[in-house]
């Protein structure tokens, strides 16, 4: 699960998540845990951890009835950030191959 964590989101608020993980960056966070609980991501749903191991110790202590749980660096949230603004990745696009089952890994 990569940019299609993105899906729903308008491009104004891609920037502002651009910005957040900036300020995470300055704060030494390097790892997010996402919490996946419906079709889009919010603000909320995502907490940021100096380290791996914070960031898999939260969530295995985390509730698993409210969602689904994803570990990512910092680095590859700002990369799939980067490509959705520079066009590179179109959210939408995303959304069709999941569709037509393009996305499918051998």
């Amino acid at each position: 699960m990569g940019a299609e964590i993105f899906n729903g989101i308008d491009k104004a608020e891609i920037e502002t998540f651009k910005d957040r993980l900036a300020f995470e960056r300055a704060r030494d966070h390097r790892f997010a845990a996402i919490q996946i609980k419906g079709d889009t991501l919010a603000d909320k749903d995502i907490t940021f951890h100096k380290t791996a191991f914070e960031a898999c110790k939260y969530i295995l202590m985390a509730p698993t009835d409210k969602g689904l749980y994803i570990f990512r660096s910092i680095s590859l949230l700002e990369d799939d950030v980067k490509k959705i603004l520079e066009g590179k990745i179109a959210v939408n696009e995303i959304e069709t191959k999941r569709s037509k089952g393009l996305d499918l890994e051998r």
